[in-house]
């Protein structure tokens, strides 16, 4: 299995990385894509990635929480510049997108954040692990502006509608669904939109430490709790856990170019 977007270079994972990572590859994980979301986190990704070369792969951008309202367009050029230094070596760009979860105060600058990050992706052929969070209505009017080749990756930890996901899996051919441990949650809607959407649509992901699918739900995400992830999808799909590991890990390298 590959694990398409995982934060596990951050703090929480200080005292126990290797042993995270040993449980992963025990797992099974083939791949571990860490995506920064801001200037710090992008040098901890690179440590992380330098350490366990073969497992981990990077990806640099910013992330709409995390702009900064006073110095948002120096934080962004700074940005830009570490994906333009860095594009022999990450695997893409991202985290980035948008979101108005907690409000609209820095919508503008999200607006420009996201845009010119897509540009330079398309610009450099790189794929986008994209954040998209109560937002599609100021999404479809940017991503809109790209034609259906210059946008490939992921929506990733997909929470739009079934409308949202036939719109922009049918707008742009290379682009996946995230999908997570959220799938496995009592309240979710992503079993019903999963369902209709084909598995070659779908990559599998953590957003470690957030978002542990049940029966962990509450607990401290990590790659390795993938598996119950697969076995959801296993039941949704009506074939073996085998398959959905195989056909998802087929989808990752195609998407992200994964050796």
């Amino acid at each position: 299995m590959i694990d398409t977007h995982t934060h596990i270079y951050g703090a929480e994972f200080t005292q126990d990385i290797d042993l995270v990572i040993r449980r992963a590859v025990e797992s099974n994980c083939k791949g571990i894509i860490l995506p920064a979301t801001n200037e710090r986190s992008i040098d901890e990704v690179e440590t992380l990635c330098d350490k366990y070369p073969s497992v981990c792969y990077p990806m640099f951008g910013l992330h709409p929480t995390d702009i900064e309202a006073e110095r948002w367009e120096e934080q962004l050029e700074n940005i830009l510049s570490r994906i333009q230094m860095s594009a022999d070596k990450i695997v893409g760009v991202g985290e980035i997108g948008l979101d108005l979860h907690y409000g609209d105060d820095t919508i503008e600058a999200q607006r420009v954040a996201f845009e010119k990050q897509l540009l330079l992706a398309r610009d450099l052929g790189k794929p986008v692990s994209m954040h998209i969070r109560d937002a599609y209505d100021e999404f479809w009017p940017i991503i809109s502006k790209f034609g259906k080749d210059d946008i490939y990756g992921s929506l990733h930890c997909f929470s739009g509608s079934i409308e949202d996901a036939e719109k922009a899996l049918s707008m742009f051919p290379h682009l996946v669904l995230g999908i997570g441990g959220t799938l496995t949650y009592k309240k979710s809607t992503l079993p019903e939109i999963v369902k209709h959407i084909n598995i070659q649509r779908i990559v599998i992901e953590t957003d470690a430490p957030y978002l542990a699918p049940t029966p962990l739900r509450g607990k401290r995400n990590e790659p390795s709790y993938l598996t119950h992830v697969i076995e959801f999808l296993s039941d949704i799909y009506e074939i073996s856990c085998d398959e959905v590991e195989r056909i998802t890990d087929e989808n990752a390298r195609r998407v992200f170019s994964l050796k």
